[in-house]
C-alpha cells in the first residue's frame, strides 16, 4: 500500500488531494499547523486527529504489531510540518510521498512579514526535504501563480 503524507492537507488544495488519494487507495497523514486550515474540508472522509506530533509518536507505538489501520483512516496532525516528530516519521521511512502544500500565503503578507514567511516557506521546507533525501521517493512541491507576478495575461505561459 502506498503511503503519503500531505503537508496542509486541511487547505483547499490539500483536502482535495487527500480525498482523491483515499479513493485511489493510499494511506494518508495529514500535517497541518490550522493557520489556514479548516477540518471541517475533510468531514467525508474517516479521520482520527491528534494534537500535535508527539501524539503521533505515541499512536504509532501503541498500533499492535502486524496490525495495521485501516486505509481509508487519515491521521491529520494538528502541527508545523517541520516538528521534530513529523520529520523523525519521515526520516523513518513512513511515507512512499509527500504532497508539500503547506505554506505562508500571499504576497502581501510575505512583504508584510519576511522573516516568518522565508522561516515556514524555505527554511522549513529545507529541514523537510533533508528528513526526506533518503527515505522517500517523491516529493511533490506546490506552488501558486504568485511566483508569475501580476500577470496581465492570463492563463499566464509558464516560460
Amino acid at each position: 500500500m502506498k503511503r503519503a503524507l500531505v503537508t496542509g492537507g486541511c487547505g483547499f488544495i490539500g483536502s482535495n488531494l487527500t480525498k482523491e488519494l483515499v479513493k485511489q487507495g493510499w494511506q494518508v497523514d495529514i500535517v497541518d499547523d490550522m493557520s489556514n486550515g479548516h477540518i471541517e474540508l475533510l468531514d467525508d472522509l474517516k479521520t482520527r486527529i491528534l494534537p500535535n506530533g508527539s501524539f503521533y509518536t505515541m499512536y504509532m507505538m501503541q498500533m499492535p504489531e502486524g496490525a495495521p489501520r485501516a486505509q481509508d483512516e487519515v491521521i491529520v496532525i494538528q502541527d508545523d510540518f517541520a516538528d521534530d516528530n513529523i520529520l523523525a516519521g519521515v526520516y523513518q521511512g513512513n511515507y512512499n510521498v509527500i504532497f508539500h502544500q503547506a505554506a505562508v500565503p500571499r504576497v502581501s503578507y510575505s512583504v508584510e512579514q519576511p522573516w516568518h514567511t522565508t522561516v515556514v516557506n524555505i527554511s522549513k521546507t529545507v529541514r523537510l526535504f533533508e528528513a526526506a533525501r533518503d527515505s522517500v521517493e517523491r516529493i511533490v512541491w506546490a506552488s501558486s501563480s504568485s511566483v508569475y507576478g501580476g500577470a496581465e495575461i492570463l492563463p499566464t505561459k509558464e516560460d
